[in-house]
């Protein structure tokens, strides 16, 4: 599941994030962000903030830095790293929402990490969601994401179900 909050105005706000991999009756990992957001520029917003990563075995607490930038071709760049004890970790995403009808959204994500233990996962997700309301948005998709430099690649794909709502 994914869930984000956000309290303030859109130049300025505090957010709280959390996802979670529910795989085989237990959770696989939790991660939680909360942060401060601020414009830098048009389109152009800085974060600072902290991030919790519940892991099957660990738990890691990281100082969160970022930049999300919006493009003139819709395109939504998410780029943040992760600094804490001996793990380090950047995160590059590319989102495009596409309108297909009047209530029905494609959402494609393209997602590269990269991690202080030079393991990297490059993922891409497809969602197709249905506006029932301005406020509630039911979708379905598919995630594939594969970890490179690892002993042994690993190469995963998943089936997306549930929902957004915005206050």
């Amino acid at each position: 599941f994914e869930a984000e909050a956000t309290l303030g105005e859109e130049e300025s706000f505090f957010g709280l994030k959390v996802e979670s991999e529910f795989v085989s009756s237990s959770y696989e990992e939790t991660e939680s962000q909360l942060y401060y957001s601020w414009s830098i520029g048009s389109g152009v917003s800085a974060l600072i903030g902290a991030r919790h990563l519940h892991l099957e075995d660990d738990d890691v607490n990281s100082a969160l830095l970022g930049v999300t930038a919006e493009t003139v071709f819709g395109v939504e760049i998410l780029m943040l790293a992760f600094f804490g004890g001996s793990f380090t970790e950047g995160r590059f995403e590319l989102e495009r929402p596409t309108a297909l009808s009047a209530r029905t959204v494609l959402h494609p994500k393209f997602e590269v990490r990269a991690y202080s233990h030079d393991v990297e996962e490059v993922a891409l997700e497809v969602r197709v969601a249905y506006m029932a309301t301005d406020r509630f948005s039911p979708y379905v998709g598919t995630a594939w994401s594969r970890l490179v430099g690892a002993a042994d690649d690993e190469e995963e794909l998943t089936a997306l179900i549930g929902f957004s709502y915005e206050w």
